[in-house]
């Protein structure tokens, strides 16, 4: 798109169609899959797909910036709660069920490995600040521990992620999210 030049909505609509594919195709087919299948199903031509994303690891980019923007606002839904321990309760939960509804994606991505410059790091950074607030309105409060920077706190907040997807290979949804919410809350409660 040229700079001050409207993007047409046709042209909007095709990028939000190829990256739609994109996630699913990924899913399926794991990150080694051909832009061909992409743009085969959105139902457009290689062509299109190249005036979008001149690489595959642009393509990537979209899609991961996506999906850590759909993190993030349930993250900050979550962080709202008044209550800090309930806060991060409600994290994990919904951060568990981020991770079940986009499980396909998350595997392949992390089984993939992603090359650096596809994550979106504004958005990261975003979503840790997040976790990292109601961990310091926590603290604040005396219900967490202060001996341990929030910033750190939220850094292991996020690796329950990971750990939730990966119990999940192994052991049925139930009662992971509780078990990894209770597991947090302990480690990082006052004494």
């Amino acid at each position: 798109m040229t700079a001050g030049v409207p993007e047409r909505a046709d042209a909007r609509a095709n990028r939000e169609r190829l990256i739609d594919a994109a996630e699913a195709v990924f899913a399926e087919l794991g990150l080694a899959t051909e832009m061909k299948t992409v743009a085969e199903r959105a139902g457009l031509g290689v062509g299109t797909i190249y005036r979008n994303f001149a690489t595959k690891d642009d393509l990537l980019a979209a899609v991961l910036d996506r999906l850590v923007a759909r993190g993030t606002a349930i993250v900050a839904q979550a962080s709202s709660l008044a209550d800090p321990a309930e806060a991060v309760a409600a994290i994990i939960h919904a951060a568990c069920e981020h991770a079940e509804a986009n499980s396909g994606l998350f595997h392949a991505i992390f089984s993939g490995g992603i090359p650096p410059d596809c994550m979106p790091a504004d958005r990261s950074l975003e979503l840790q600040q997040l976790m990292a607030g109601v961990l310091e309105r926590g603290q604040a409060s005396g219900a967490f521990r202060t001996d341990m920077p929030a910033a750190f706190l939220a850094a292991f907040l996020d690796a329950f992620f990971m750990t939730y997807l990966e119990l999940r290979r192994s052991m049925p949804a139930e009662g992971i999210k509780e078990r990894l919410a209770l597991l947090f809350l302990d480690a990082v409660r006052s004494r």
